[in-house]
């Protein structure tokens, strides 16, 4: 132990802050990525030992619930310090059902905030506070606690998920972010198609044009005064565990490129937690919520957002991506004076021949 007169350091997590990629060994001896576990809440209990009578009836209790906690899609893990081999006798003999992982080296404990670390001489001195996360499906933290008890602190978890995590309801965001959604831009059975042949030659190219000069055009007008002269040639976009880069934050504004572009657009061409899990978009600056439009459905936003992509677990995301722009400095003065003429789902312009780009 460290001297009395020791000062202790604890460097505590803050609401909001997301934990950074930990890999820990299982009860099963195999490596755990805790990103794996992104797209879907968490609840992460962190014990201090498999053989503590507390931390044994805390898992019995986790045990007996699990089926309430995975009916409402949440992911259960739990941590201690203890080696991989007793977690595998203490899971054998409990029945847990729910992963287990070995943290001997404080490495969770250290990323959660919860070690209190001295310096002894040339060594560290650890403890741990033994502590609950309510996690988003992004791996931020929304709540902690310090359990006293064991059933009621389990009981208490599970009552106050849907208020710590309001998503949780039918994907709804707290706090929108300035995104627009439009539904229903390219028919379902053309989103297949496309993927199928994976390109957007001719006549998708044509026939793509024409629904966003007849979908998205006059929604971007009305909800942004700006109407879209110019869009960069649609791409189709692949979002799997082997084809994406590591999440980070960014401006799509401040990327290097010879066109300024103001709006992103992304089509969904296949169906979120059905053909893929984890990935879509989030906007730290407005909420910790998760965007991920439906089949043949677009969302549009500004290139100076702050924007996180989350990573796909399993399964592809495929998206087609564009941007749009106006290379006039009026465009602001000129869309306020052309907003009535498309304040409907019709096109902006009564010639049906007439180009949108």
């Amino acid at each position: 132990m460290a001297d009395k007169k020791q000062d202790w350091i604890i460097r505590p997590k803050n609401t909001g802050e997301r934990l950074p990629r930990l890999v820990l060994q299982d009860e099963r001896f195999k490596s755990f990525d805790l990103n794996h576990l992104i797209g879907k809440p968490v609840v992460l209990f962190y014990f201090l030992s498999i053989h503590h009578p507390f931390c044994v009836e805390l898992l019995n209790i986790i045990q007996s619930k699990i089926h309430q906690f995975r009916e409402k899609g949440v992911a259960i893990i739990a941590i201690s310090p203890n080696a991989a081999i007793d977690l595998y006798e203490g899971a054998k003999k409990l029945n847990l059902v729910f992963p287990l992982l070995a943290d001997p080296e404080f490495q969770a404990a250290k990323a959660l905030g919860i070690a209190l670390i001295a310096n002894v001489g040339p060594k560290e001195a650890i403890e741990v506070r033994r502590s609950t996360f309510i996690l988003d499906s992004t791996l931020r933290i929304r709540k902690q606690y310090s359990p006293k008890e064991t059933k009621s602190h389990v009981l208490q978890i599970l009552e106050e998920l849907e208020t710590e995590l309001p998503e949780m309801q039918a994907y709804l965001v707290k706090a929108h972010a300035p995104v627009l959604w439009i539904p229903d831009v390219i028919e379902p059975g053309l989103c297949k198609e496309i993927v199928s042949r994976n390109n957007l030659e001719s006549p998708f190219n044509s026939y793509i044009d024409k629904r966003l000069y007849e979908r998205v055009v006059p929604e971007v007008l009305k909800a942004f005064y700006f109407k879209p002269k110019k869009r960069k040639t649609p791409s189709i976009e692949i979002y799997s565990p082997h084809h994406q880069g590591p999440s980070k934050l960014l401006r799509v504004h401040a990327q290097e490129s010879e066109i300024t572009y103001q709006y992103v657009m992304m089509i969904s061409l296949n169906t979120p937690d059905e053909d893929y899990i984890g990935g879509g978009l989030c906007f730290p600056e407005y909420s910790l919520g998760i965007y991920k439009p439906a089949l043949g459905s677009a969302i549009v936003y500004s290139t100076f957002l702050l924007q996180e992509r989350l990573p796909v677990i399993s399964g592809k995301a495929i998206m087609l991506m564009s941007y749009f722009y106006d290379e006039e400095t009026t465009l602001f003065d000129n869309t306020k004076r052309e907003l009535n003429t498309g304040v409907s789902n019709k096109p902006v312009s009564s010639d049906p021949n007439d180009p949108v780009f």
